[in-house]
């Protein structure tokens, strides 16, 4: 390889680990909805908080399209992996968000804002809880 191909090489890697170091907060919202799907099972809390905080300061217009941006990037960066790779993926955020639960006090876990639903959802759209509690109120099974 020659020196150019070398010092773009280093520049790429310097660049994505600075920006993997100052986490989500620095990146703009597009940039933040194309990590969909891509971020580490670690990052997931994290990652569903910024988004969340973001949501909140957005028009309703603004937040429909954001989602749209949002499920795309998903679809895209998670469409090549397999059933299995999916349920493997689920299941390592699902740990992470239990293990992180453990660790935290309330008073914690609202001052860091983090969105630790026990789903496996990678950004903070959880609408599989609207569907469940539709069906639930068709089914009638409320009880008292």
């Amino acid at each position: 390889m020659s020196k150019l191909a070398y010092s773009l090489l280093f520049i790429g890697f310097f660049c994505g680990a600075f920006l993997k170091a100052n986490g989500f907060k620095d990146m703009d919202n597009k940039q933040l909805a194309e990590q969909a799907g891509k971020v580490s099972p670690k990052e997931i809390p994290e990652f569903r908080a910024e988004v969340n905080k973001r949501l909140k300061a957005m028009g309703q217009e603004e937040r429909k399209q954001y989602k749209a941006e949002f499920k795309k990037a998903i679809s895209k960066n998670l469409g090549s992996l397999s059933q299995e790779e999916r349920k493997k993926r689920e299941q390592e955020i699902l740990k992470v968000i239990s293990d992180r639960k453990k660790t935290m006090t309330m008073k914690e876990y609202r001052k860091q804002q983090l969105d630790l639903d026990s789903c496996a959802c990678e950004g903070p759209f959880h609408e599989h809880k609207k569907k469940e509690f539709h069906e639930k109120k068709k089914s009638g099974s409320h009880k008292h």
